[in-house]
């Protein structure tokens, strides 16, 4: 499954998955 663009939500929740700040 691939996803062209990730949601607000979603961005935000990866990026703290890998650590880092928006």
């Amino acid at each position: 499954k691939q996803q062209k663009y990730l949601s607000a939500p979603e961005r935000e929740h990866l990026a703290n998955m890998i650590g880092l700040s928006p």
